[in-house]
């Protein structure tokens, strides 16, 4: 039983969101800025644009403050950039105010060759 249950909300989690998010291209990082004074990170890849459809001309993933795993995140990203491996982000583009379409707001994380 709790199985099912496993199952059922793993699926009903994969399917909402699924419903909003989207990913970027598998590409190197070449950079990863942390600003302290307000708690931002961002990864850079060499290219300048992460390659999201809906966010095609985005420099800068974000991993904003309130995203839990962050620091399991920016982990597994150092590691991706010291190996010289591509990441992939999952996540939008920023529909805030003089973000739009700048930063591509990340939650999720991929390491491939």
């Amino acid at each position: 039983m709790n199985f099912v249950k496993k199952v059922c909300g793993g699926v009903a989690l994969f399917f909402v969101s699924s419903l909003s998010m989207a990913n970027t291209d598998f590409l190197p990082i070449s950079q990863i800025n942390y600003n302290g004074n307000d708690n931002d990170l961002f990864f850079i890849t060499p290219t300048a644009k992460w390659g999201d459809p809906g966010c095609p001309n985005a420099p800068y993933v974000h991993v904003r403050a309130s995203v839990p795993g962050r620091q399991q995140i920016l982990s597994i990203g150092l590691a991706a950039y010291m190996a010289g491996k591509k990441v992939q982000f999952w996540g939008a583009c920023s529909t805030a105010p003089n973000e739009a379409g700048v930063y591509f707001d990340a939650f999720y994380i991929v390491v491939t060759n």
